[in-house]
């Protein structure tokens, strides 16, 4: 049988507290033995003391018949040289020499001796009284023993159903919150422990249900952008069946089809770049400079043929992101750069370490970013107007790339507002 931890709690500190008491008792008994001792040899020390005072006086017999009829239990004998003068009591003690418990006569007695000179006096009283105390003392703890462990028992399992109490309140609420899929809450009052494991629980649920409502978002968004293609690519071929054509109808037709399936490549290519490119890897210090310097000789050749000049202020600075980081970063500012400025313009890459922060910008000018849009610009499939739209190639998943990077190394992304064109400025730890 599997106990729970309440049972296991009730069960031991029962155990533990039992054994203390018992181990309590044993002493306490222990000790009450040794009080009831010395009683014992206090209580016959005066009437040592007595017989021993009678024989040096010459008067031993008499105090001993006085001894005798005053504490008739007690067995006495005085002796001198060694050779008993004076006896009283049921048992014969002369031959006693050293004080404790004997057994005389087969009785248990308690001895007690003292020598002065020629004199010797022993004094015996049997035990059994003191037994009795004794017994009676072990039965009270022993009575005693059960009933305590029972109490304690009980308070505990009252003291621990009352500490788990909110653990069974919280289950109670997650089997209700189960049933109401992922807005299920707990709730607890309170300031104690199990109030703060509710509030750190919900907020793991909150984050557990914004990452599903936004994989469900992501996997409606990416059918709806894969329609489109497909869409199209099913309209051509379905155009093209309809009748005979000519090999240059058909060629026609093809390069559509083909153009459609390139641009279907490229859009899996980049949601598959977005679910896998962030990593949680640490990162070392890199040289941004010589990223930035890499990804202008990349880009360079692209602009250049669609005259627009690309522009590097590049001062050094390093972040702890990784090569690939920084470049699928400065690789998609880049490309919405290009695809938004017009013919003729300027295109700037800027790069600078301003206190224990780097600031890497991309400014174009093109149509730029409209203000309604410049929050929503970071979301999957969100596309600025004009230029940066479909027409150009842009699937709106690039943007949403690079705040995943830059926020998973700690950074901020943003579009600021710019007098031509739009500027994205990254800010990150340096």
């Amino acid at each position: 049988m599997r106990l729970t931890h309440r049972q296991r709690l009730v069960l031991t500190a029962t155990a533990v507290t039992g054994l203390l008491l018992a181990v309590l008792f044993v002493v306490a008994a222990t000790i009450y033995r040794g009080v009831e001792v010395v009683e014992e040899y206090d209580g016959l020390s005066p009437t040592v003391n007595q017989a021993m005072l009678g024989a040096k006086g010459g008067h031993v017999h008499d105090e001993v018949a006085v001894i005798g009829r005053a504490e008739p239990e007690v067995s006495l004998a005085v002796l001198r040289n060694g050779i008993l003068i004076s006896h009283t009591g049921p048992l014969d003690v002369s031959k006693v020499r050293i004080d404790g418990r004997r057994r005389v006569g087969g009785v248990e007695i308690t001895c007690l001796t003292a020598r002065s000179g020629p004199y010797f006096v022993v004094a015996g009283r049997p035990w059994r009284h003191r037994e009795e105390i004794l017994r009676r003392f072990a039965t009270v703890l022993a009575l005693l023993w059960p009933l305590l462990v029972g109490l304690i028992a009980g308070a505990t399992a009252l003291a621990s159903r009352a500490t788990f109490k909110p653990l069974d309140e919280l289950r109670r609420q997650a089997d209700e919150a189960h049933k109401g899929g992922l807005h299920g809450r707990l709730h607890l009052t309170g300031h104690d422990e199990y109030s703060d494991f509710a509030a750190s629980l919900n907020g793991f649920l909150d984050s557990i249900e914004t990452l599903v409502e936004n994989e469900e978002q992501f996997v409606a968004d990416a059918a709806h952008e894969l329609r489109t293609p497909l869409t199209a690519l099913r309209g051509r071929v379905e155009t093209a069946l309809l009748r005979e054509r000519s090999p240059e109808e058909y060629r026609a037709t093809l390069g559509v089809v083909l153009e459609e399936a390139e641009r279907l490549s490229a859009l899996v290519e980049a949601l598959l770049g977005s679910a896998t490119a962030v990593s949680a890897r640490p990162a070392a210090p890199l040289d941004l400079q010589a990223e930035v310097e890499r990804a202008h000789a990349r880009w360079l050749d692209r602009f250049t043929d669609a005259d627009v000049v690309l522009k590097v202020t590049a001062r050094h600075a390093k972040a702890n992101v990784t090569p690939s980081e920084i470049g699928s970063v400065l690789d998609n500012l880049l490309g919405n750069a290009l695809r938004a400025s017009p013919p003729g313009t300027t295109c700037r890459i800027e790069l600078k370490k301003s206190g224990d922060r780097v600031h890497l910008a991309v400014q174009d000018e093109g149509p730029g970013i409209p203000p309604e849009l410049r929050e929503r610009i970071f979301d999957r499939f969100v596309r600025g107007e004009e230029s940066r739209n479909r027409a150009t190639g842009g699937f709106g998943i690039g943007l949403s790339l690079c705040r995943r990077i830059v926020e998973g190394r700690g950074g901020q992304i943003a579009v600021v507002p710019s007098k031509k064109g739009a500027r994205f400025e990254v800010d990150l730890p340096a």
